[in-house]
C-alpha cells in the first residue's frame, strides 16, 4: 500500500468513527472496517456498539488493543474507556497511530494449552491488574484478547473469566472467537448459557448478573502487589 493510499485510508476510517458516534448502520460499519483493518465483522461490531449506544456515558473496558480501539473510544463519547494489552510491541504502535488511548500492559502468564486443567479452577485465574480497572465495575466489556490461536499464547481463559467479577450490575458483556473450544468453553462455565442474549458471527453477548451469580466461578482478586 503506498503511503498516499494509506494516509487517505486513515482519514476515511476516522471520519467513519466519527460518524458511528451518533449512529452505526451495518453498512457505515462495513466502510469502517474496511478503512481502519478492523478483523470483527460489520455485524459484531453493530452488536457492540448498539449496547454502548444504549449505556453511554459508560465505563466500557475492552481486552485487547487493535485498529478497532478507537472506534470504541469514540462512540462512549463522554464515557470512560479503558484498554487492557498484554504486546509491550503492538501496545506502543497502536498508541503512536491512536494518541489519547488509555491502555495498561498486563501479564496473564498463561499458555493457551493449560486451559482444560484452569477451567475448573478459578482461584488460579485471578491476576493483579492496574487499580483503574481493579477498583471500578464496567457498564460494558469486550474481551478480545489475548491472542489464543496456539498453545504458545496466552489464550482467554483469564479474561473471561475476569470479565465477570469486573461486571457492573446487568453489564453486557461480548466475547470474540466463540467459534473456538476454549471459549466456548470458558463462557459456558463464567458468563453462563442462561445470560446469554445473542450470538452474532462468532461474538457471543451476555448481560450479566453478578448478584445472583455463582461466586465459586469467581477468580478471587490476589491479595497485595502491584500490576503486573
Amino acid at each position: 500500500m503506498t503511503s498516499m493510499r494509506r494516509a487517505v485510508q486513515r482519514l476515511v476510517a476516522r471520519l467513519c468513527v466519527e460518524l458511528c458516534v451518533c449512529k452505526a448502520s451495518t453498512r457505515l460499519l462495513g466502510l469502517t472496517r474496511w478503512a481502519a483493518g478492523i478483523q470483527l465483522q460489520p455485524a459484531e461490531l453493530r452488536a457492540i456498539v448498539g449496547a454502548i449506544h444504549r449505556k453511554r456515558p459508560c465505563r466500557l473496558l475492552v481486552f485487547g488493543l487493535g485498529r478497532d480501539s478507537l472506534l470504541w473510544a469514540r462512540v462512549n463519547h463522554g464515557g470512560t474507556t479503558v484498554f487492557i494489552e498484554d504486546d509491550a510491541t503492538w501496545l506502543h504502535e497502536v498508541l503512536r497511530e491512536y494518541r489519547g488511548l488509555k491502555a495498561f500492559m498486563v501479564d496473564y502468564l498463561t499458555r493457551r494449552d493449560e486451559w482444560r486443567e484452569l477451567l475448573d479452577s478459578p482461584e488460579r485465574l485471578a491476576m493483579r491488574l492496574p487499580d483503574e480497572v481493579e477498583h471500578h465495575t464496567w457498564d460494558v466489556v469486550l474481551v478480545d484478547a489475548p491472542a489464543g490461536f496456539n498453545d504458545s499464547n496466552p489464550g482467554r481463559m483469564k479474561s473471561i473469566a475476569l470479565s465477570l467479577r469486573l461486571a457492573g450490575s446487568a453489564a453486557d458483556v461480548f466475547v470474540h472467537d466463540c467459534d473456538r473450544p476454549l471459549e466456548q468453553a470458558y463462557c459456558d462455565r463464567f458468563l453462563k448459557r442462561e445470560n446469554l442474549i445473542e450470538e452474532v458471527g462468532r461474538l457471543r453477548h451476555y448481560r450479566v448478573k453478578p448478584a445472583t451469580a455463582d461466586v465459586s466461578t469467581r477468580p478471587s482478586l490476589p491479595d497485595s502487589g502491584h500490576p503486573e
